[in-house]
């Protein structure tokens, strides 16, 4: 059994490792925020994720309690159907377009030097292929966004998504070709081990395909619930990004729809919950990623092959 502790988390790197807000609690009022800053900071968490497009988001309540609990912060949104910058409808992209700048606000208010998620579409299943039109919608309004964030000090990351939650950036290719359509520096991409389980023909070659832009990386599981317990190879994802010298945050993700809004339950499909104790999946978390990083780095020379598992 992994067992968690506060010394150890960036013993091994410089990688900060953090939970996402909506793991702990169910909205982002002043209350709800703080629990889960300090349920995250008792656990041993160095970072917290925050969702920025809750309206009950408060940016000076949520820097001050992150001081407070001495946790650092990154941000994350996810688009909806009325806010889709991909979409033909030109007040639909307006309103996206400023539900990003006004993201990449908070985040500069808050500390947070990223804002990543689902920025380019809306978090959701479409009906067809998004043509070139979808595409360039979007590459054209995240330029703009990017460029407000450079001026602020902050990243856009893409998050690389199954094809059930966006048509537009689904493998780690995808991303690296929206990033030189966009053309700006400060846009990274963004993986997440539950999505590359189902749609990258091979998460190791990924991870390598997109290293000089990889910039934000979310653990989870399969099916989204304690982690090893599903059929994903983390320990040979954990080891591909510690031979690349993957330095950025390593968050962990899970969600149950006991804790999250009816909103983040319907985009996601949250219908069968693999866990309806957050604190108790977020140590289990915790103590899973410190041992099997630290192994990581004791073994990053060792040639890898996706699922290989054998010990160093």
């Amino acid at each position: 059994m992994y067992s968690a502790t506060k010394t150890s988390n960036n013993s091994n790197s410089s990688n900060l490792i953090g939970i996402h807000g909506y793991n702990l609690v169910g909205c982002w009022d002043r209350i709800h925020c703080e629990k889960a800053f300090k349920i995250a900071s008792e656990i041993g968490y160095s970072l917290v994720e925050v969702p920025v497009i809750d309206p009950l988001f408060d940016t000076q309540a949520t820097k001050q309690l992150a001081d407070k609990y001495g946790l650092r912060l990154s941000c994350s949104v996810g688009l909806s159907q009325d806010t889709d910058i991909s979409s033909l409808d030109e007040s639909t992209r307006k309103q996206g377009e400023q539900v990003l700048m006004t993201a990449v606000e908070r985040a500069h208010a808050i500390g947070s030097p990223i804002v990543c998620g689902v920025i380019y579409s809306k978090l959701g299943k479409y009906s067809r292929a998004a043509t070139q039109q979808n595409v360039n919608n979007s590459v054209e309004i995240l330029r703009r966004v990017a460029q407000k964030a450079q001026s602020l000090g902050v990243q856009l990351g893409l998050e690389v998504c199954n094809k059930y939650e966006t048509n537009l950036i689904n493998t780690a290719g995808d991303a690296m070709k929206m990033i030189q359509r966009i053309g700006m520096p400060n846009v990274v991409v963004h993986l997440d081990a539950y999505h590359m389980n189902i749609d990258e023909n091979d998460p190791i070659a990924a991870i390598d395909e997109c290293q000089s832009r990889l910039g934000y990386f979310h653990i989870g599981e399969s099916h989204r619930g304690y982690l090893g317990t599903g059929n994903i190879s983390l320990r040979s994802i954990l080891r591909a990004l510690a031979r690349i010298e993957y330095s950025g945050p390593l968050v962990f993700e899970s969600f149950s729809n006991e804790i999250v809004s009816p909103f983040v339950t319907e985009a996601l499909a949250i219908w069968r919950n693999q866990w309806e104790d957050g604190e108790q999946v977020a140590k289990h978390a915790l103590a899973f990623i410190q041992s099997e990083w630290f192994a990581a780095h004791k073994s990053k020379t060792t040639p890898l092959l996706w699922g290989n598992e054998e010990k160093a």
